[in-house]
């Protein structure tokens, strides 16, 4: 079973100073947190192709690979990543699905949602906090960001990373073990699906959609992200 919990969003208006004064706040912590993560990128890398064992069939999905534009893989700048189109046999719900393997550990910071998307043109509406239960037992989070844009309907997107082996809904983790000074992260991977729907589609069942992906394909993908690391870690030995 996924549970939602919905986070709000602040609005404009009066709140216009407060946001000029968190934008530069935020932005002194990015610049201090890339110095921190330059200081410590010593991330594993896969060689390209590797994530292309991952299944075209996940439970009732099916997938097919889509190509991604040449400026986009420029600029997500990853060692590895899988691009599909799956379709649930069962009722014919398609999602978009993106893994990628290798983000540089400062790359974390821009390359997310609620920075990626506004940037191309989409307005966030708010944000749900849900918890997958995969094949695995495990009751893991994730975040799914709701987005609008004129003339392009709404998308939801689902999005997490694995780091090291573990999965969170945010760069929280990273942020929290950069600042106390441990040990660099070994390894990043982003896990992101996304289904587009319409003024008149019900957002809870598009949430339901891309929360089922999730669920169902979580255990296929960190068993697959686990055998390649320590592929890659027994040819440095």
């Amino acid at each position: 079973m996924k549970t939602t919990r919905p986070i709000s969003v602040p609005r404009l208006g009066l709140a216009v100073t407060v946001a000029a004064s968190l934008l530069i706040a935020a932005g002194f912590a990015h610049r201090s947190l890339a110095v921190l993560l330059d200081r410590h990128d010593d991330t594993l890398s896969l060689a390209p192709g590797l994530l292309a064992a991952l299944p075209l069939e996940i439970g009732e999905w099916r997938g097919r690979d889509v190509p991604l534009d040449a400026a986009i893989l420029r600029a997500a700048d990853v060692d590895d990543y899988v691009y599909r189109k799956y379709t649930r046999r069962t009722d014919g719900a398609t999602v978009d699905f993106y893994l990628a393997f290798g983000m540089r550990a400062r790359d974390l910071a821009p390359h997310r949602p609620e920075v990626c998307n506004p940037g191309a043109g989409w307005t966030m509406r708010h944000v749900r906090d849900v918890t997958l239960d995969p094949s695995t037992g495990d009751h893991l989070p994730a975040r799914v960001f709701i987005f609008q844009a004129p003339g392009r309907g709404q998308v939801a997107v689902l999005n997490y990373y694995i780091i090291d082996g573990r999965v969170c809904e945010d760069v929280g983790l990273l942020r929290s073990r950069l600042w106390r000074g441990q040990a660099s992260v070994r390894y990043m991977a982003r896990f992101q699906v996304s289904r587009g729907f319409g003024a008149d589609s019900a957002e809870g069942s598009t949430v339901d959609v891309v929360s089922d992906f999730a669920a169902d394909a979580t255990a296929t993908v960190c068993e697959l992200v686990e055998k390649l690391v320590d592929e890659a870690d027994a040819s440095e030995s």
